[in-house]
């Protein structure tokens, strides 16, 4: 599994807030109507890191006790895959609707709803991402010696 890196994720940040400046730009050369989120999305999106960071909480410290119960390895990878999957959706929403702000800043239109709708989906997306990072560091379980070792003599014997 890859492991998402803070410095990629800001490039690709980068992409999406200028994706949405230049849609925000050309929808308002054809006087149409500004996209963004409404607050229910925005909600949802901080529900989503909730159930993330609640779910990678329960992995962390199912790993961490000493106790007799432990985690399915296949439910802590499937945390983190939705960890991560929440983190890049939380990029994505949060660069489109960063590009938003930043026009309608520009354009003068600061006290609009659409300011608040993207300003709030912006901070949602960032919200989100921020935890889907966090959420994967917790869940990461250190790599072993062993698996990085070279074979043994019996095992390059068998091999042969």
């Amino acid at each position: 599994m890859i492991k998402l890196r803070v410095v990629p994720m800001l490039g690709g940040w980068l992409v999406f807030a200028a994706l949405g400046l230049l849609t925000s730009t050309l929808l308002a050369v054809v006087s149409a109507d500004l996209w963004a989120m409404g607050r229910a999305s925005s909600v949802a999106l901080v529900a989503v890191a909730v159930v993330a960071l609640v779910l990678g909480l329960w992995v962390f410290l199912s790993r961490t006790r000493r106790t007799d119960r432990r985690i399915d390895p296949l439910a802590a990878v499937r945390v983190v895959v939705f960890a991560q999957a929440s983190a890049l959706v939380g990029l994505a929403a949060s660069g489109f609707h960063a590009g938003v702000v930043i026009d309608v800043v520009v354009n003068g239109v600061v006290g609009s709803p659409i300011f608040f709708r993207a300003l709030f989906a912006a901070a949602a997306g960032l919200i989100v991402a921020a935890v889907g990072l966090v959420v994967q560091r917790l869940c990461t379980v250190d790599s072993d010696d062993d698996d990085d070792a070279a074979p043994t003599e019996g095992a390059a014997d068998a091999a042969q």
